[in-house]
């Protein structure tokens, strides 16, 4: 019975470990969209992951970033044919450094 009991413990402390977490950063889950300077932008956040996706006259990229559990992004991205740049924010507000033909700014997001 004490081995059933304990287990049953163990259990429910990962169950509530798992849901608090969860609660936590759930709260910026979902498809964030907006216009920050000359880029269309689409963010797709999961967790601590977000999918960005940004389209300026110039062609379209996609960038995986990290969000942090109170909605901070900062990170830099770049790849072919964009220029490394920097975005930066804390949910729903996004900023996107100028670089290239393409303007950035600072704007709100909204879902």
């Amino acid at each position: 019975m004490k081995r059933v009991w304990t287990s049953f413990l163990f259990a429910a402390a990962v169950t509530l470990a798992t849901f608090s977490g969860a609660s936590a950063q759930g709260k910026f889950d979902g498809a964030w969209n907006g216009t920050v300077g000359h880029w269309t932008v689409k963010l797709v956040v999961k967790g601590e992951k977000g999918r960005l996706s940004l389209t300026c006259f110039t062609g379209s990229w996609d960038f995986d970033i990290p969000v942090g559990a109170d909605g901070v992004i900062q990170a830099y991205i770049g790849g072919p044919g964009f220029n490394r740049r920097q975005v930066s924010g804390q949910l729903p507000s996004l900023t996107v450094a100028t670089g290239g033909q393409c303007a950035g700014g600072t704007s709100p997001l909204s879902r």
